[in-house]
């Protein structure tokens, strides 16, 4: 479907690139649906917006950090917050699996890969058990922070080389 970002005309465009012939009107009344249907988007948008206007081009992201936007990207100030957000919880993530991997006595070296917010720790092979251990251990610390209605899942794996590395 197309993105919420993207106006009826755009929408028309996708839609009949995608093999699905569609009218301008058809496309608009898609879009009033959408936005019908995702108004709390629109209400957080324009809450934003005015914190934003506020602070003089930024605002604080869902997680209380501070998140600058050029006014060039206003239009996306929603996407914005919520990979402002993403960030700040890979961070908050990494400082507790590094703190429960020390504590546990695990030799390894970080990868900091920006694959979509998706990280690798090297592990000594011996220390492998008491690695993906440290990850279950740190996936309910930070639920536990986060307190969130959605839970954030791992899924740590053992594997030689990325290569091996599964969804």
């Amino acid at each position: 479907f197309p993105s919420h970002d993207k106006g009826p005309g755009k929408w028309k465009a996708i839609l009949i690139e995608e093999g699905m012939p569609t009218t301008l009107d058809d496309a608009k009344k898609f879009h009033a649906a959408y936005w019908t249907l995702f108004e709390d988007v629109k209400a957080w948008e324009r809450f934003l917006l005015a914190q934003w206007e506020q602070n003089g081009g930024w605002f604080l992201n869902p997680l209380g950090h501070p998140t600058c936007v050029d006014v060039m990207f206003k239009k996306d100030i929603c996407n914005r917050a919520i990979q402002r957000a993403g960030h700040s919880i890979l961070v908050i993530t990494l400082q507790i699996l590094t703190g429960l991997l020390l504590r546990k006595g695990v030799r390894f070296n970080p990868w900091m890969v920006d694959m979509h917010d998706e990280f690798f720790f090297e592990v000594h092979e011996e220390d492998g058990a008491l690695a993906i251990e440290a990850a279950k251990e740190a996936e309910a610390e930070l639920n536990k922070q986060m307190n969130a209605a959605v839970k954030l899942k791992f899924g740590p794996q053992l594997i030689p080389t990325w290569k091996e590395a599964k969804d």
